[in-house]
């Protein structure tokens, strides 16, 4: 069973009707499907993973740590205003 914060985000970030289903039907999903619920940001073929993540991952580690928690901490802060 989903633990309370693992429940909260799922809720906030799929909404009620979403989680429902997700948790109670412990339903799978494809990664197309998650695309379209906007729970994901990109799918790539298997075969492509590596390549993506470490691209995604080259692109925050050329962020300054203090910019990158700044942009996190302000993104958080506007985001709890939609909850």
């Amino acid at each position: 069973m989903l633990g309370e914060l693992a429940l909260k985000r799922v809720v906030r970030d799929a909404g009620p009707v979403l989680a429902r289903e997700m948790v109670l039907l412990a339903k799978r999903y494809s990664g197309k499907e998650l695309l379209a619920h906007g729970l994901v940001n990109e799918v790539v073929p298997a075969e492509q993973l590596r390549t993506s993540a470490g691209q995604y991952a080259s692109c925050l580690r050329a962020l300054k740590p203090h910019v990158r928690a700044g942009i996190k901490e302000r993104i958080n802060a506007l985001s709890s205003v939609f909850r």
